[in-house]
């Protein structure tokens, strides 16, 4: 009887120890699909943004473009940051104008969570 009970609280132990490691696991997901989803809604509407504004010729490389102000709204409260910048590529065709590179970068707490990259002709 004794080992029967002994038994049986070592399997509801490693029960229990299953069920909330699988929660733990389950929260933290959340949290990384939650960071994962605001940056990139983030970098579109950023994307969105230096696409509106007038295109900026190279004096130096790379050239940076303004930010979202609800990425900053973002940046005081959570942490969120973005970076935009683009560099000029050279054609090797025939195209006279401008290509260039633009590159969007958000950061959470430091650490980029999402880069999204984009050609923009001139």
């Amino acid at each position: 009887m004794l080992i029967e009970v002994v038994l049986a609280i070592t399997i509801f132990g490693a029960v229990g120890t299953a069920v909330v490691l699988g929660v733990r696991t389950a929260h933290i997901s959340a949290s990384l699909v939650e960071d994962h989803s605001i940056a990139e809604r983030l970098a579109r509407n950023q994307m969105e943004s230096v696409f509106n504004q007038a295109y900026k010729p190279a004096e130096s490389q790379p050239v940076a473009y303004d930010t979202l102000a609800e990425a900053n709204a973002c940046g005081s409260s959570t942490g969120y940051s973005i970076c935009a910048v683009a560099l000029e590529l050279q054609a090797s065709d025939s195209y006279e104008g401008t290509v260039e590179r633009v590159v969007v970068t958000v950061s959470v707490e430091g650490r980029a969570v999402l880069v999204l990259e984009t050609l923009r002709a001139n």
